[in-house]
């Protein structure tokens, strides 16, 4: 389920971030149209980016916006038709953003990417911009987990236009962990254009976690090409941390291309624990073709972590055909509390109401917590809110009500955030509902910010979150 994914990613930042976006790079004036600038849903423009008409005010708009402002200007950006303009103008864009909100800039990306699926040819412009945006922000130095991921992205999407230029940036300009760090994704790209050099690609790596991750990458993207070759690779390096971190890789995806064969590879292995990490999926993926099937190989491996994440895979497979039955497998065998997330996901998705029900009904707390999270998280977004509403004031627990109230404000701050406000303002805890108001606020904001203004001031609130709410209005 990913339909609140860019939603979840937005929330969790929203601690100390409003609304956010993007980019940096540097010449010649042209004109941009005054509209047609492609809106992403939950990441609006500001009306005056629009009016601007050339790129010198442009230039002068990112110097004097706010980053609230960003994501519109990055529009206008992308409306420039002169090469070179673009570049400069995208590198004051980029480095700016990185400088004063990589959260923001982290999200716009994201949500960016979530909804077009990539930014196509505009990514020949934009990665390298963004990487010496990130570069420039001092990332060797940063502790910043922003800046860290907003790292990986670059050099990943920069790896996937020129990874020969991507490999050169990150020599020149990265040291120490962050390199390789990076060169991961970009060396796995190298090794795709020539899988002969991957063995020495790999080799430019120094740090234990930097070769282990492009050891995975290379073998990942060796079989997307080819399954048998990929293997065959991850096979042949020494045995160690990075042989199995190339052979989960591989089996992930074979699983999803071929899960019968990636289950023969599986047990022709080794032991079963080294390769926990990829049995979930491919015990998913089995059951997606053959329920029975992929709950039997589950079954058949031994007690231990490959087995439980195995079953929950499998059970996730199950629950998309048959959500009830998975159910009823789950309550009568002894599986983790974990196990039940993936068949409330699914069975919320096709038939909310049900799954709901069943989820209250669970006698175990903890199990019964990790089905009504699972069940809010997936909640269809065309259901409204009116149900999911009425299920949790019938909640006889208060804390356990709170708890799925806090999760129903985050959830849905961007697609129905007045419902999401009303919510927050139930919550009888003093810190999640702190949280929760800022997050549903913050939907507010995006959607319309006098009446955000509205609904702050008629609410009955301790002066501290008002004071903390009122920063996020523009």
């Amino acid at each position: 389920m990913q339909q609140h994914r860019f939603k979840w990613i937005l929330l969790a930042v929203l601690a100390g971030v409003a609304v956010a976006g993007f980019l940096l790079w540097p010449d010649g004036e042209e004109k941009v149209p005054a509209s047609g600038s492609q809106q992403v849903p939950g990441v609006k423009s500001q009306e005056f980016a629009a009016g601007v008409d050339d790129a010198v005010a442009l230039e002068s708009a990112i110097k004097a916006a706010s980053p609230a402002e960003y994501p519109g200007l990055l529009d206008a950006v992308l409306e420039l038709k002169n090469p070179a303009t673009k570049r400069r103008v995208l590198q004051l864009l980029m480095s700016d953003w990185t400088r004063r909100e990589p959260e923001g800039l982290l999200v716009d990306l994201d949500a960016r990417e979530l909804i077009s699926g990539s930014f196509g040819k505009d990514w020949m412009e934009m990665a390298p911009a963004l990487a010496e945006g990130v570069r420039q922000t001092g990332t060797a130095e940063s502790s910043s987990e922003s800046l860290h991921e907003l790292l990986l992205f670059a050099a990943e999407r920069y790896a996937d236009v020129d990874p020969q230029a991507a490999k050169d940036w990150a020599n020149q300009y990265l040291t120490g962990e962050p390199r390789d760090a990076a060169m991961a994704s970009i060396v796995a790209e190298l090794a795709v254009a020539s899988p002969e050099s991957a063995n020495t690609l790999l080799d430019e790596l120094h740090s234990e976690d930097g070769r282990r991750d492009a050891a995975r990458s290379i073998a990942a993207r060796l079989s997307e090409r080819n399954p048998e070759r990929g293997l065959a690779w991850a096979e042949a390096l020494p045995q160690g941390p990075e042989r199995l971190a190339a052979l989960n890789g591989s089996l992930e995806v074979m699983s999803d291309a071929e899960p019968r064969l990636a289950v023969e590879r599986f047990q022709s292995l080794g032991k079963p624990e080294d390769f926990a990490e990829v049995s979930r999926r491919l015990a998913e993926n089995l059951a997606l073709e053959d329920s029975a099937e992929g709950v039997r190989w589950a079954e058949s491996l031994p007690p231990g972590m490959a087995r439980d994440e195995a079953l929950a895979g499998a059970l996730r497979g199950w629950a998309i055909s048959d959500p009830q039955r998975a159910f009823e497998y789950f309550q009568a065998h002894s599986l983790d509390a974990a196990a039940v997330a993936g068949v409330f996901e699914e069975w919320a998705a096709v038939e909310s109401g049900d799954a709901a029900a069943a989820a209250t009904r669970l006698s175990d707390a903890k199990t019964r917590a990790i089905a009504v999270e699972s069940v809010i998280s997936a909640w269809p977004l065309d259901h409204g809110m009116q149900e999911l509403d009425e299920w949790i004031d019938q909640m006889p627990n208060p804390a356990e009500k709170d708890q799925a109230a806090a999760i129903m404000a985050n959830t849905f701050a961007l697609d129905y955030p007045e419902a999401a406000w009303k919510r927050a303002l139930k919550i009888q805890n003093a810190d999640l509902r702190q949280q929760a108001l800022y997050a549903a606020f913050s939907g507010l904001v995006i959607e319309n910010p006098q009446q955000a203004r509205s609904f702050m001031e008629k609410a009955n609130l301790p002066e501290v979150d008002r004071a903390q709410l009122s920063e996020l209005l523009p």
